[in-house]
């Protein structure tokens, strides 16, 4: 951060003595919103492809808990072998767990990382820490309305595909059919026009 700033403080000065102080307001303040803009984008791409790896770690949560491991081990295998875009969150929660926070007071973050479509998981898991049961059963059913969830999401982006494509379509074909149908139609035209002039 010391070196950002301090090339910030110096492009600055350059700019000044090359641009003059209002051009070199206007390139701090476009070099700043560059770089928020740049940053959003960043922060909404890692979002997105955190929504789309959520069930692939749903459906990694139900076969830890289906192969008998804890919640510990299961928070080790989601942190190191799960999603790349979800290892982050879990890794959190490994280290909230390191610092003495309970199991079940640990994964409330993965809500908050994660997004909604944790959180019916994460309270079955909660419940199942907190009073001693056994919850495959349970996590069956959410795993069962993740994969519903995630087919219905690839139908409706299916069905959208037509339309995406339409327009790359018309760009390119319709130069095409300019070029083939309507120019020599016009130049036609215009010749039999020319030959009828006096």
């Amino acid at each position: 951060r010391v070196g950002r700033r301090s090339s910030w403080v110096l492009g600055t000065m350059a700019a000044v003595f090359v641009v003059g102080p209002l051009g070199a307001a206007l390139l701090v303040a476009g070099g700043s919103l560059g770089t928020t803009l740049v940053r959003r984008a960043r922060a909404s791409r890692r979002r997105r492809e955190v929504e789309r790896r959520v069930p692939d770690a749903l459906e990694l949560i139900v076969l830890t808990v289906r192969a008998g491991l804890t919640a510990h081990q299961m928070i080790d295998v989601l942190s190191t072998r799960g999603p790349p875009a979800t290892q982050p969150a879990f890794v959190e929660v490994r280290r909230r767990l390191d610092r003495g926070v309970p199991i079940a007071d640990a994964l409330l973050g993965l809500t908050d990382e994660l997004g909604d479509d944790v959180r019916p998981t994460i309270d079955a898991l909660r419940l199942s820490i907190r009073n001693g049961t056994s919850i495959a059963s349970a996590l069956d059913l959410l795993a069962d309305d993740v994969r519903r969830n995630r087919r219905q999401l690839a139908e409706a982006a299916a069905r959208t595909l037509p339309v995406r494509l339409s327009v790359p379509l018309v760009l390119c074909a319709l130069p095409a059919f300019v070029l083939i149908v309507i120019v020599p139609t016009v130049i036609a035209a215009v010749r039999s026009l020319g030959a009828d002039l006096p």
